[in-house]
């Protein structure tokens, strides 16, 4: 969650619409063919933590890369680790027993 305490912000340049002292809670949805982050901005009001208004972002995975520790590479097994998480997910349903699922 992202935490704003010193003024009022906007979640777009130029945007009329101001919000102070609320929280912004992100969403993401990797494009693994685009390397992208498109990420929901749910925007909560400072007291009941109800969604009150909601915006879009892009990130690249090397615009999240540069805010690591190391710098380079590290979504690849953050994004690996989901992967085999819905891999166990899907094969943990009686119906696929039959199926065998990989992570490439």
């Amino acid at each position: 969650m992202i935490t704003t305490a010193s003024a009022a912000f906007v979640l777009e340049e130029d945007s009329q619409q101001q919000f102070l002292g609320a929280r912004i809670l992100c969403e993401p949805t990797f494009r693994e063919t685009e390397a992208k982050f498109s990420v929901r901005l749910n925007v909560l009001d400072s007291t009941t933590s109800h969604v009150i208004h909601y915006g879009y972002i892009e990130v690249t995975s090397a615009e999240v890369d540069a805010e690591t520790g190391s710098g380079t590479g590290e979504t690849d097994p953050w994004w690996n680790a989901l992967q085999k998480a819905v891999k166990t997910k899907l094969a943990a349903i009686p119906d696929n027993s039959s199926v065998t699922f990989n992570v490439v």
